[in-house]
Formats: structure tokens, sequence, C-alpha cells
């Protein structure tokens, strides 16, 4: 699966920081991940860390912001391990179907980064930065 985490922030135009993140600096700990790219072990400029503070932000900008999503629900399946965001859409808004953007994941961070990005071109200019507010 791709990193929706980093193609939003490439959408939002983040520019990466200069130096190597410790994942102490990161709201969720201690770093697991074999393949990481927040920690030490990584390259000398990576985007600044998707904390749970930002995702809590983006999730809040997204209910009181954009007025073509009716309902923002979050489904989070056991049995499958995955993540289901789903954004449905006002059916009077023009040119968006109804049928609802889906972020799908097994985790978190990356479903809400992805329902973002399926969103990103129906935003303004003034809410996309707004958003790259939220996530620098």
């Amino acid at each position: 699966m791709s990193n929706n985490i980093e193609k939003l922030y490439e959408l939002a135009k983040v520019k990466k920081v200069g130096k190597k993140l410790s994942c102490s600096l990161l709201d969720f700990g201690a770093c697991k991940n074999i393949n990481c790219t927040c920690c030490d072990k990584a390259q000398d400029k990576n985007y600044p860390p998707f904390t749970y503070t930002k995702q809590l932000k983006l999730i809040k900008w997204i209910e009181q912001t954009l007025d073509f999503v009716d309902v923002l629900q979050f489904v989070y399946k056991p049995e499958d391990n995955v993540w289901f965001l789903y954004a449905f859409v006002v059916e009077e808004f023009a040119g968006i179907s109804t049928t609802p953007y889906t972020g799908m994941h097994t985790d978190f961070s990356q479903a809400l980064a992805g329902l973002v990005c399926e969103l990103w071109e129906y935003l303004t200019e003034v809410q996309r930065e707004e958003v790259r507010g939220i996530l620098q």
C-alpha cells in the first residue's frame, strides 16, 4: 500500500524538516517499525510527524469546515484489521457523487490521510491552506 501520509504532505506542499526526528517526539511512543521513516535511522529530511494532535485537528476541521461532507464515520473491522473512514457527501454538492469517499488502511493515520487525499481536489485554496497549517 502507498504511504498516504506522505502523499498528503506532498499535496499540501509541506516542506520536509532538515534534521532527523526521534520516535520519542511522536505521540504514539517507541518505534517498532523496521522500515521507519520517522526515527534516527531514517533519512536526513522527513516530513513533520503526523501526530495524534494533527489527526484530531484534521477530523474536527473536516466536520466543521467541509459543507459537502454530511457525515464522517470511522469503522474498525478487527477480523480484517482494517480501518474504514467514510465521508458521506451531500447530494446537492455539484460534481460530487453521493457515494461515500473511503479511506481504508490497517493504520488509522494512513486511512485518515488517504481520505483527505481523496477529498483534496474538492477543497478551495483557502481550505488547502488551512490543511497545510494543521500539518506543519
